[in-house]
């Protein structure tokens, strides 16, 4: 039952990661900004696979491109964020680490990305 729950909950994370990416475009859709508008479910998909290894194998995320800011209350709110970020990537680092290494290997199991489907998405 317990790893049963582990596994829907690992499961979650990665439909968490797809949904909001899915929302942020449709927002900027919403925004009529220029945004590829092909495959956006495809590239969802891919982004959160690829988040949800980095996170399963203990990485840190860094944002690449920070949100432009249109005054300076949106700057002190971007601030809180990088700052709640930060936060919360420390507390699942400390979490990781408390792991025993059967679930850390469930973990690795379940989301790292296999050289065997990248060669066939590939081919």
């Amino acid at each position: 039952m317990e790893q049963e729950r582990e596994t829907l909950m690992l499961d979650n994370i990665k439909d968490s990661i797809k949904e909001k990416a899915l929302e942020q475009h449709q927002e900027k859709l919403s925004q009529r900004l220029k945004v590829d508008k092909v495959g956006a479910a495809k590239k969802a998909n891919e982004v959160s696979s690829v988040l949800t290894d980095h996170i399963v194998k203990g990485n840190e995320l860094k944002l690449l491109t920070p949100p432009i800011s249109e005054s300076e209350e949106d700057e002190e709110n971007e601030k809180d964020i990088s700052t709640e970020l930060r936060e919360e990537t420390s507390i699942v680092r400390e979490r990781y680490k408390k792991l025993n290494t059967k679930e850390k290997q469930l973990l690795l199991d379940k989301y790292t990305i296999k050289d065997d489907e990248e060669d066939k998405k590939g081919k």
